[in-house]
């Protein structure tokens, strides 16, 4: 009795199966038994009888020797890889440092980046501010510092107990009113007289423009005078200013001083030129 169509397995690659149209081998081969019939059963012009048994060992050992040549190729590029990679983490030849490996990730600019040397603040690489006196990491036993995620401060000693106090740094977010520094200034103002006086004045008038030369949809500064009435220091007000920077990613950068009246002429100056140097790259 004849075989019936079907897929039945491949005499020449026992890992699938061929289709037997009933009367020999045709080329369509599949994965599997229950794979869909070919079309028309298959097509009757490329039946092909049952490959020779020495003709297959033929092929087989030619399967085999391909199998290990791209082995053998395959490890060499193993290798070859690995070479590539020691040698590109490798100084060079007369070089005083060594080249970063490839495929390691280049080194995240901190959001505030301070030059000692220069007393520069640069905020997430968009806003530059130089410090008046010798800045200090927030949290520190400053008023204000509440204010920021993070920040630098500096402050000058004028009378037992009071200074001259200056700010710079990322605001917190619940402080941003986004896409409006004006706003933002406002805010931030009145919170920081709140933390410099136990007992701010009534009937101040705070105004607030534009920063500088600075594009009044990035920034602004907000400044209010506030009167001082105190018998052991001869101060008799004081300046208090927030200037509000929005970066590109929707933060907003804070810079906050108090500057009393009688304030040595060069502490005045530092401050001033802390206002007047502020930098938006």
């Amino acid at each position: 009795m004849p075989t019936p169509a079907g897929w039945y397995p491949d005499p020449e690659d026992h890992s699938t199966v061929r289709w037997w149209n009933g009367i020999g081998w045709t080329s369509w081969r599949a994965e599997g038994a229950d794979a869909t019939p070919p079309p028309h059963g298959g097509d009757p012009r490329t039946v092909a009888t049952v490959v020779p048994t020495v003709d297959r060992e033929r092929r087989h050992t030619l399967r085999t020797v391909l199998l290990a040549v791209l082995t053998l190729l395959l490890v060499l590029g193993v290798v070859g890889a690995f070479g590539a990679t020691r040698r590109a983490t490798s100084p060079l030849p007369g070089s005083s440092t060594s080249p970063t490996a490839y495929g390691s990730p280049s080194p995240a600019t901190p959001d505030l980046a301070l030059d000692d040397a220069t007393r520069t603040l640069t905020l997430a690489d968009e806003v530059v501010v130089r410090m008046p006196a010798e800045p200090m990491a927030a949290p520190v036993p400053a008023p204000g510092v509440e204010l920021f995620e993070d920040a630098r401060y500096s402050d000058s000693e004028i009378h037992p107990g009071w200074y001259v106090v200056a700010l710079v740094g990322l605001l917190d977010d619940v402080f941003v009113t986004p896409d409006d520094p004006a706003a933002t200034s406002r805010l931030v103002g009145e919170r920081a007289l709140a933390l410099f006086y136990d007992d701010v004045p009534a009937g101040l008038e705070p105004s607030t423009g534009p920063l500088g030369t600075l594009p009044p949809e990035r920034a602004a500064l907000w400044t209010v005078e506030v009167p001082i009435e105190e018998e052991d220091v001869p101060t008799t007000s004081a300046t208090v200013r927030v200037a509000v920077i929005a970066l590109e990613d929707g933060r907003q950068v804070a810079l906050i001083s108090d500057v009393a009246d009688d304030t040595p002429a060069d502490a005045a100056a530092a401050i001033q030129g802390m206002w007047d140097g502020v930098e938006l790259r």
